[in-house]
């Protein structure tokens, strides 16, 4: 534990530069497409703010996606008769970046540090924010403009593999880690959550309204609107996870938002080809299972992400005090305010 200590001692109050820029290349969206990266880099724009600054105000349009990268941020979700209206008729989830409670009925209070990103459902849906993000402590973010990704949006259209699609992907595989944790299969393991999720997608093609569920897909997530199944007529509204029985899905037209489901593929089903194989079309909605990046960096549930800090669950601790051995410590000398927030499990 003293060594640990002494390392969190040393470790930087800021992230230099370029070092910084590893965060942008290691967007979900971005890996592996050096000129979608050029791009977003000459577009994304460093602002600082200050403790109790406002990033943005519940109501505001959404202005870009935002990537932390030094400092902690608190997002505040207020639940309102639309939001929860819209939501239980619709499946459109309030844009507030919180999970945890997937009624999405009671507020809510989350912390996110370095390597957090926000606005990528805003940017998609062009919806209004429904949550607060303040700075919890001085703040360092990237934001890259909406025009910059819509812009991209419409260059990155292969249909199937688009910038869209993996917008989407980010997104989805947020949302369906608090689903999938309910799960007795998966047994509450986010270490197996990441690696389930790393064979996910999601179809992008709004032409087609009927679904065929291959035997090759272990789990079919819908993580915006909803999804009627063809045999039973049951009607899933987001987020839901679909039974297995259910081999038919009919989407269809939503008058709040767009219908949009993750498909996971069984483990057994070869992700690692490159040749036309692994392009399929799945009732008529095109998928590219080789688009399954590393998802490390995008998962937002606590006690599993290095960047996220929640109330729950964690010490603030002056460096150097005892702890038991299942405390964690936030850095900064006296507090965490105002330092930045490196946290190391004890």
């Amino acid at each position: 534990m003293e060594l640990k200590i002494k390392r969190l001692w040393h470790s930087p109050a800021s992230i230099e530069t370029t070092a910084s820029q590893v965060l942008l290349a290691n967007l979900l969206w971005v890996e592996h497409n050096e000129e979608l990266y050029d791009t977003i880099l000459n577009a994304a724009e460093l602002k600082s703010y200050g403790f109790g600054q406002h990033i943005c105000h519940f109501g505001d349009p959404t202005s870009g996606i935002y990537v932390v990268v030094a400092g902690m941020i608190k997002v505040v979700y207020m639940p309102t008769p639309a939001l929860i209206e819209a939501r239980n008729q619709y499946g459109k989830i309030p844009n507030s970046e919180l999970y945890m409670d997937l009624t999405f009925s009671q507020p809510e209070t989350d912390y996110f540090s370095s390597g957090f990103v926000f606005g990528e459902y805003g940017v998609l849906r062009d919806d209004p924010w429904a949550s607060d993000i303040i700075a919890e402590t001085s703040l360092l973010v990237y934001h890259i403009p909406k025009e910059v990704i819509i812009q991209a949006i419409e260059r990155y259209e292969d249909p199937y593999d688009s910038l869209e699609g993996q917008l989407w992907r980010s997104v989805g595989m947020r949302r369906a880690t608090g689903l999938l944790e309910q799960l007795p299969r998966y047994q509450n393991n986010l270490d197996k959550i990441q690696i389930v999720l790393q064979r996910s997608t999601i179809p992008i093609n709004d032409s087609h309204n009927v679904f065929e569920i291959p035997d090759y897909v272990s789990e079919v997530v819908v993580i915006e609107g909803y999804a009627t199944n063809q045999d039973t007529n049951d009607t899933y509204i987001a987020p839901f996870i679909v039974p297995r029985s259910c081999t038919k899905l009919i989407q269809l037209d939503n008058p709040a938002t767009v219908n949009r489901i993750l498909i996971i593929a069984d483990e057994d089903v070869d992700l690692s080809t490159t040749g036309n194989e692994d392009r399929i079309s799945l009732g008529g909605k095109n998928v590219n299972w080789t688009s399954s990046r590393n998802y490390s960096h995008s998962l937002t549930r606590r006690n599993f992400n290095p960047y996220h800090i929640s109330e729950c669950g964690v010490q603030v601790v002056k460096c150097g005090a005892q702890c038991n051995d299942n405390s964690r410590i936030v850095g900064g000398r006296e507090t965490y305010r105002g330092q930045f927030p490196w946290m190391v499990n004890m």
